[in-house]
């Protein structure tokens, strides 16, 4: 027989609170002798109750929902690709890759309160070098960026100086502050290989070995060489990298907090053994600026927004402005500690007066000078090849073209400290170059080895360099060191 949905009892609307009616209410009859087609027809027109839903209101609800799908998607792909438009065209924004860079930077913030004291410390006191690296801190940086490289018992990165040395390979140690150790770390397998190829060693492979920390200045790297040498290491080759640290951080951070220009980096916070209470909140702002950064760095940097020119444009805008903000409150615990007067032997040294800072860069550079000078003819006089690089800096009047970029990042406001130092100090290390070479010390002055590279170099405003740039004098060393071996 012919079905007749007007026999089929009905539901009310499913928005009233009339009873709902399930399919086994329905006669077995009448939806035996029903079609599908006929029922699927008679559904769409006449809504029934199942639980719930309508089929009509839960089809309602399938494409509302896919609509809002595919709008986010569009959305989302709207803003992937204006971000990457904006990237590729507006020439003052930083690369992608060197966002993505700095998902990888790690702030002084590395370690949970929880730890061992010992640990906490990035850095430990040392009795003739200042300070070295503390082998129980993790994780380890260099220029703010993970290295996965251990610390020796000496507070070095990398192998000990003092391991067993066979006949076969040559040692060459690499000397300096942040950058020497920059060179190691991201470009030593390039070095010790362009060193091999150079044929400076006779054919022997080339074993590196690091004397090198960020804050580094002379004498540090004299003292450094001379205790190793003295506890029996042995060396082929010393390659000593610096001079922005020996001109820039006596006028930046240590003359200002009424230290002795010759003292190591920070000596005064490294030495002292107790701060007031408004320093120590003005330290615990600062953790807290860097634990922030860090939340969102580890949000960034998960799958898939690292890869997202979106998200590393968002990221961009909150690292800059935390960084601004962590940048502020070092300013001003730096005045606080400025103001501080503590005439203690143990954290002032001697006196540290200059009539002007004319005097001060003056002083600098003749430290930076002797202490080549004695370190070149320690060297001599065990055997040992030795090697002095001015690091390239881009406060060296034309010694880089700076893509706008590349400038945003790389140089500071004329009225910043750093700057200013650098701009003052340079001109006189390499005006003091010619003395050296004529006394007959290996030096080369490189700080025009970027002259023609319109390539981004730097990383940061201070004196950091992508990959490209420690690997180009990596390049150079192993040619200047090889010469210096003859």
């Amino acid at each position: 027989m012919d079905w007749d949905p007007n026999q089929i009892p009905r539901a009310a609307p499913c928005h009233s609170r009339a009873r709902l009616v399930s399919p086994s209410e329905i006669g077995s009859d009448k939806r035996d002798s029903a079609t599908l087609g006929d029922y699927t027809g008679w559904l769409k027109s006449n809504p029934v109750c199942f639980g719930r839903f309508s089929v009509g209101r839960r089809n309602h609800v399938i494409r509302v929902s896919a609509f809002a799908t595919l709008l986010l998607f569009a959305t989302l792909a709207s803003l992937e690709i204006g971000a990457t438009v904006a990237f590729a065209w507006f020439e003052d924004w930083p690369p992608l890759d060197w966002i993505q860079e700095s998902l990888d930077d790690v702030k002084p913030a590395e370690t949970t309160s929880g730890e061992p004291a010992d640990r906490r410390r990035g850095s430990v006191l040392h009795p003739y070098m200042g300070y070295v690296r503390n082998p129980l801190h993790l994780p380890r940086r260099v220029e703010q960026r993970l290295a996965d490289v251990s610390i020796n018992e000496f507070g070095f990165l990398g192998p000990s100086p003092l391991a067993a040395k066979h006949a076969d390979v040559a040692r060459v140690v690499v000397t300096g502050g942040s950058v020497a150790e920059g060179l190691f770390v991201y470009s030593g397998e390039w070095l010790a290989h362009e060193l091999e190829a150079s044929g400076a060693f006779d054919g022997r492979s080339v074993e590196l070995v690091s004397l090198a920390i960020a804050g580094f200045k002379q004498p540090q790297q004299l003292i450094a060489v001379s205790y190793l040498l003295l506890l029996g290491a042995e060396f082929d080759a010393v390659v000593n990298i610096d001079g922005f640290n020996e001109v820039v951080l006596p006028y930046t951070d240590i003359i200002p907090f009424n230290v002795a220009a010759s003292y190591p980096f920070r000596w005064n916070a490294m030495a002292i053994d107790s701060i007031d209470a408004e320093t120590a909140l003005a330290v615990a702002r600062i953790g807290r600026a860097e634990m922030e950064l860090e939340t969102w760095r580890g949000f960034f940097s998960a799958f898939p927004l690292r890869h997202s020119a979106f998200a590393l444009a968002s990221w961009h805008v909150v690292n800059t402005r935390i960084n601004g903000k962590r940048i502020r409150l070092e300013g001003e615990l730096r005045e606080k500690i400025v103001a501080s007067v503590d005439t203690r032997p143990s954290m002032r040294g001697p006196p540290a007066q200059f009539e002007s800072n004319d005097a001060l860069f003056e002083n600098s550079v003749e430290i930076w000078r002797r202490a080549s000078m004695q370190l070149w003819q320690l060297c001599r006089s065990q055997g040992i090849a030795y090697l002095h690089v001015l690091q390239p800096n881009q406060y060296v009047t034309g010694s880089k073209p700076f893509t706008p970029a590349e400038r945003k990042i790389a140089i500071l406001p004329s009225s910043n400290p750093t700057r200013l130092a650098a701009e003052a100090g340079y001109p006189r290390m390499i005006a003091a170059g010619p003395d050296l070479l004529e006394a007959g010390l290996p030096f080369v002055d490189m700080t025009d080895i970027f002259e023609r590279i319109e390539e981004p170099i730097y990383r940061d405003g201070c004196c950091h360099y992508h990959d490209y740039g420690y690997r180009l004098i990596a390049s150079r060393i192993a040619v200047e060191l090889a010469l210096a071996s003859r």
